[in-house]
């Protein structure tokens, strides 16, 4: 209050003292200055804002209202709003002014000439507002408006708003791009005179029922194009008639022709499809809808599947082809449940193709391969799936062969180099190559030259078939016995078998080849030299065959016929 006092004279009028109270206690920002704009008054919210002291500290200061514009409002105040107060005596518009902080506040101020005796201004005095909040809600609003102007004018639907009478009153920039007509061209035309004859009553009905409020369906209908085509086009209308600033009817539009002409193809194959379905006699296809019920079975899926067509369309689901708990492993696979699983879309539209068990109606199964499509309808949206099966059982028996073949000696049965290789492969990855270690015998025929020479190879080979069969004899199941070549054999014993009894086993072998062969009329004697190895720590599996290889030679040193086990590489 005393503040407040010091402003006016003593004994001044009661009715200034409550203006000045008032002034103090302002939300807006209020100054008064002189001719040269030094402050002479500051009410409290100018002097917190911007950082002053007290009233009667404002005179002593020297504080010019100047300085706290930002130097492009102090430009524009001098040489637009000071000429304007001379003369006019007010002004009114925005600035920028600096807080203590050095940021900019942008402020609506207003501004008036006080005038002295001679009728010339003697003072200044303004009142300011903070309109930070009002720019940001007007650029937000701004920008909100740009962002919307620019979905109209890209977005692929063609907006119209018509008025309760049918006539265009608005064409959104994309009328052009669907239709063809320049950007203002269908303003103030009758909306119904682009419609097909034929379309037209169903157009109007359509309309003066959403005029009186009936909810908005997608409506298709060929509307003329500029270019005096026919378009087809998928419309949504919504009544906006009462809403202000929009006083129509609001139709979205968007060009339907490439969608209606490919439906008119799908109905066209739909009708092949189901010629080809019935005359496909070696094709076991089979269709289904969206919610996995068979509606088409052609003759080859009868006889794949020994069930007749009508069995099967509109009354079976295609997991009764499968066996059940095949379905539900896949399912658990995919993160699916088996219900899930045949409405499950391939990933990216793909086919894909699988392998599993076949369940025929008389509950016999067989391996198939199913190769399966996505169907989808006009929308796009998955509409069944196409599956293409077929019988693998032979495949798979070939393969069996081939991979027999592959990794077994033709001669004797037995596992050959490249089988040996992938056991290793495999035995070097386990805990016990390093520890306890895994034992491998080398066995070299002594003598089997000599039956060769002697004999004859057909009499060498049949006693290489009696060999094989001798080491079957004296290995247990998970041992593996492999012929390297010639007359040599090696021996990978399980895992779990010990360096002592590995020895008992490479001694029990010996002996057995050491028994006489009976071959074609003659009784035949050979031996065999065996060397035995155990894996080490950073052993290969090559450094594994050339250790028992190479104590081989020590056992034939040592006379034939024995086992010697290998002391290094």
């Amino acid at each position: 209050m005393s503040d407040t006092a010091g402003l006016i004279s003593s004994g001044a009028d009661a009715r200034l003292i409550h203006l000045a109270e008032i002034l103090e206690e302002s939300s807006d920002y209020v100054a008064t200055t002189d001719l040269y704009g030094q402050i002479l008054y500051a009410n409290r919210a100018f002097r917190e804002r911007f950082g002053l002291r007290t009233i009667d500290g404002i005179a002593s200061e020297s504080y010019s209202l100047f300085s706290f514009f930002t130097d492009a409002s102090r430009e524009y105040f001098m040489s637009e709003v000071v000429p304007q107060l001379w003369h006019g005596g007010k002004w009114t518009g925005e600035v920028e002014a600096l807080g203590p902080d050095g940021m900019s506040i942008p402020l609506s101020q207003s501004a008036i000439a006080h005038l002295g005796p001679n009728g010339k201004p003697a003072f200044f005095s303004g009142i300011a507002r903070d309109i930070t909040d009002l720019k940001a809600a007007e650029a937000a609003a701004l920008a909100a408006a740009e962002r919307f102007r620019a979905l109209v004018a890209q977005g692929s639907d063609a907006i119209l708003v018509l008025d309760a009478a049918g006539s265009i009153t608005y064409a959104s920039p994309a009328v052009e791009r669907v239709l063809g007509y320049p950007l203002g061209a269908l303003i103030d035309a009758p909306a119904f005179d682009l419609i097909h004859p034929d379309d037209l009553d169903n157009v109007i009905a359509r309309f003066l029922a959403i005029v009186g409020e009936e909810d908005s369906i997608g409506h298709q209908y060929r509307v003329r194009h500029f270019d005096g085509s026919w378009r087809w086009v998928e419309s949504f209308t919504s009544n906006h008639l009462a809403t202000p600033g929009v006083n129509g009817m609001i139709v979205n539009a968007r060009d339907i022709t490439a969608r209606h002409d490919a439906n008119d193809e799908l109905a066209r194959a739909a009708a092949l499809l189901s010629s080809v379905m019935r005359a496909a006699a070696s094709e076991a296809i089979f269709v289904t809808d969206r919610d996995a019920r068979i509606v088409a079975f052609s003759l080859g899926a009868e006889v794949l599947l020994g069930y007749d067509a009508s069995e099967v369309v509109g009354i079976l689901h295609p997991g009764v082809f499968h066996v059940e708990a095949e379905i539900a492993e896949l399912a658990t696979e995919l993160g699916l449940t088996p219900e899930e699983l045949f409405l499950h879309e391939p990933p990216e539209g793909r086919s894909i193709a699988r392998e599993w068990s076949f369940v025929r109606k008389d509950g016999s199964t067989f391996d198939g391969s199913l190769i399966i499509s996505t169907r989808y309808d006009e929308a796009g949206a998955v509409a069944g799936f196409l599956y293409l099966a077929a019988d693998i059982t032979e495949r798979r028996q070939r393969e069996a062969v081939l991979t027999q073949q592959a990794e077994h000696d033709t001669l004797t049965g037995l596992a050959n180099r490249q089988c040996l290789q992938n056991a290793l492969g495999l035995a070097i990855a386990d805990e016990t190559w390093h520890s306890p270690g895994r034992i491998l015998l080398f066995i070299d025929l002594d003598r089997f030259k000599y039956v060769n020479d002697t004999f004859g190879h057909a009499v060498g080979d049949a006693v290489l078939v009696a060999v094989a069969q001798r080491l079957k004899d004296n290995l247990r199941p998970g041992d593996l016995a492999v012929r390297l070549g010639g007359d040599e054999f090696v021996v990978l014993l399980d895992a779990q078998v010990t360096m002592e009894l590995g020895m008992s086993i490479a001694k029990r072998i010996v002996a057995a080849i050491a028994l006489p062969f009976p071959t074609d009329g003659h009784e035949v004697s050979i031996g065999a030299s065996i060397g035995l190895s155990v894996s080490r720590v950073g052993w290969t599996a090559e450094e594994l065959v050339l250790a028992a290889d190479g104590a081989v030679y020590a056992a034939k040193h040592n006379g034939r016929g024995c086992v010697a086990a290998a002391t290094a590489i």
